[in-house]
């Protein structure tokens, strides 16, 4: 962990945050400083036919155990999107109050199965593979007002329809939905 100047930007190592909070420099009070991330994604030449989506997941557990583990994600029947979702697509992770967990590519169509790890397999039978995993659960990528403001799915007609949208953008994260391609780099750090 390091900490940051908000006011001249330098950088502290945790040791000398300990000793002393303020900057030498400034004497403003120092803040955690997230360093950047690099996530590495690599796109198909197939990107054109891809379909990118946003994934809401409930408990850390689910990303460790299906994601990291397994390598599958599981759906409902009723799962908006289910019959949409192919080989070559992508797809980003949402851990509710955390940020973007994870993101991963789509290697097969969802099929009807029990698979004994997925919490509650009745419900859940509907599987498909994922590959080319990359999962940050120690270090998420919050949806702040910043990122909203630049994502394609809060882009309405009118100013006031605009803000109402990144105002409320709990219910975009509610359930399962496809996102342009831009927002799927945005949301995973690329943009």
């Amino acid at each position: 962990m390091s900490y940051i100047c908000p006011r001249c930007n330098t950088i502290f190592s945790s040791e000398e945050y300990s000793q002393d909070k303020f900057c030498t420099k400034c004497d403003t009070f120092l803040k955690k400083h997230q360093e950047p991330r690099i996530r590495k994604i690599t796109f198909t030449k197939h990107e054109e036919d891809s379909n990118y989506w946003i994934i809401p997941v409930k408990q850390a557990g689910s990303i460790n155990r299906s994601i990291v583990k397994e390598k599958i994600w599981a759906y409902g029947t009723d799962t908006p999107g289910r019959n949409l979702i192919k080989p070559k697509d992508w797809a980003c992770f949402y851990l509710s109050k955390h940020g973007i967990v994870a993101h991963a590519e789509i290697l097969t169509y969802p099929r009807k199965m029990e698979h004994p790890p997925v919490n509650d397999p009745e419900k859940y039978n509907w599987v498909f593979k994922l590959g080319n995993i990359s999962v940050y659960l120690e270090n998420p990528l919050k949806i702040s007002l910043t990122i909203r403001k630049q994502l394609d799915a809060f882009k309405k007609s009118d100013p006031l329809s605009t803000k109402i949208a990144i105002d409320s953008w709990g219910l975009f994260v509610q359930s399962n939905k496809q996102i342009s391609l831009h927002d799927f780099k945005l949301l995973i750090g690329l943009q």
